[in-house]
């Protein structure tokens, strides 16, 4: 029962919008297996975030009993699914041939070592959820303590959950981890641990497929393998993943939008104004998961903006900006009244001092402390026994860098990693408090949130494994 009211409905949903917006069909007749695998990893992360949306709006309106979530989702289930089968009768994709898809030694293997991998981390999320079923401490002390007030306090629920007496457990944080957690409460009638802890895998494994089948779709499919690796054997992902906090899943929201983007500046036309929609409509989500989504959206529009004028001048950046805030503005009013009808003041601004703020700004040991704090978390946060700094230097001097292949993708991904992790820092030098503290409290879980896009990254600007003795072949996908 919880797997089919936390994962399935919310994909079943979330695939029927994406395929609706992911009109431009090139890709799915040349490589079927991966845009069905990409569709279902966005759909899960999209549909996760549409519930949690109309859980929150009506609990807002006081309509929030299972009947009435059941109705709601069950009618844009079944509008969504008039309108994509009305669609599909105009496109018939390819079958998945999964004898090709195998009859590549190195592919084969590759996807061997991937599926031994993820078998681990399946063993070891079993593992974590039973010897801590509540999470994290924050899991219990902000995510899952919200979704409590909210499902307890009845319709008191807003003055609970939202009282200044809690303001230590940032009452400003967005709701899509405790509405979903709620939602899934609700239609159980209990306030089962289960439900947190399959919000928390589902994010873990929707992440690694998203990974996977988007750097195969920009790449190819052996390196989409790789990517995959280089995520799963990183033990830190899967543990704090497994703490059901937030990171892991705005990490996913952030890969989704800079897929979205990039596979956008690639897609011309009309179709390409649909896929920029669903880009605005994850930055949404992304907003709505964490506060550090808000920066990831706008470094993110910056950046498919300042490429696409690049590219085709001010007509195609207008093209962009006009789809990718059409696609946001739903989030952004469900978060905007959030913002002004519930949460507390955010930490960070209402802690500011307008006399302290210039002083942070100019002393150059705020920056040397944070720099070097960078430098440390980079080669820490991930909690390897082997780094894998020295791998990636092994097989780009093996294979050799693909910057002209893809350099609109990869200025894409660079840009939009750049800005973030300026907003980060700039966050950083003017932070109201103790700045050692905060550091040593957050900096890994910031990146967290980047290494999928990382990894990304790395599998744009660098060849496949073919690549070495037999170039780039035609049936490489």
């Amino acid at each position: 029962m919880v797997p089919a009211i936390v994962v399935v409905v919310p994909t079943l949903t979330g695939f029927l919008l994406t395929s609706l917006l992911w009109r431009h069909e090139d890709h799915a007749r040349l490589d079927p297996f991966t845009m069905l695998g990409l569709r279902v990893s966005i759909g899960f992360g999209l549909g996760t975030g549409i519930c949690s949306y109309l859980s929150f709006v009506l609990q807002a309106l006081g309509a929030s009993s299972v009947f009435g979530i059941a109705c709601v989702e069950a009618s844009l289930l079944a509008c969504l699914f008039v309108a994509y089968r009305r669609r599909s009768r105009t496109f018939a994709a390819s079958p998945v041939d999964f004898r090709t898809l195998l009859s590549r030694k190195p592919r084969a293997g590759l996807y061997g070592a991937l599926a031994v991998c993820l078998t681990g981390v399946a063993v070891a999320a079993t593992i974590l959820a039973k010897q801590a079923a509540h999470g994290g401490w924050d899991a219990f002390a902000i995510w899952n303590m919200r979704a409590r007030f909210m499902m307890r306090a009845g319709e008191d629920w807003a003055e609970s959950a939202f009282a200044s007496d809690l303001a230590w457990s940032n009452p400003d944080y967005p709701l899509l981890i405790p509405m979903s957690v709620v939602r899934g409460w609700r239609y159980l009638g209990v306030e089962s641990t289960d439900v947190p802890i399959w919000v928390a895998g589902a994010f873990i494994a929707a992440t690694i497929g998203l990974l996977v089948f988007g750097s195969g779709l920009l790449s190819t499919r052996k390196q989409g393998a790789v990517a995959g690796l280089l995520v799963v054997g990183t033990p830190f992902f899967v543990i704090h993943g497994m703490s059901q906090y937030a990171d892991v899943a705005l990490g996913f929201f952030v890969l989704a939008i800079v897929i979205l983007c990039c596979v956008g500046l690639r897609t011309p036309g009309t179709d390409g104004v649909t896929l920029w929609v669903l880009a605005g409509c994850v930055s949404g989500l992304a907003a709505w998961t964490k506060n550090e989504g808000i920066l990831v959206a706008l470094a993110a529009v910056v950046s498919a903006t300042a490429i696409s004028m690049m590219r085709s001048g001010w007509k195609g950046s207008r093209r962009v900006l006009a789809g990718y805030v059409c696609g946001g503005i739903p989030g952004m009013i469900v978060l905007a009244y959030f913002k002004v009808a519930l949460a507390t003041p955010n930490v960070f601004l209402s802690g500011q001092s307008l006399g302290d703020a210039p002083e942070k700004i100019l002393t150059l040991d705020r920056y040397l402390q944070t720099l070097d704090a960078f430098g440390v978390q980079a080669l820490t946060f991930g909690e390897w026994l082997v780094h894998p700094v020295f791998p990636v230097l092994a097989y780009t001097v093996a294979f050799g860098f693909a910057f002209r292949r893809r350099v609109h993708e990869t200025m894409m991904v660079a840009l939009t990693l750049c800005l973030t992790i300026a907003g980060f820092f700039a966050v950083y030098i003017t932070t109201p408090h103790d700045l050692a503290w905060h550091l040593d409290f957050s900096l890994n879980r910031l990146f967290l949130q980047l290494w999928p896009t990382l990894a990304l990254f790395f599998c744009l600007v660098t060849n496949g494994v073919d690549r070495l003795h037999h170039g780039v072949r035609r049936d490489e996908l």
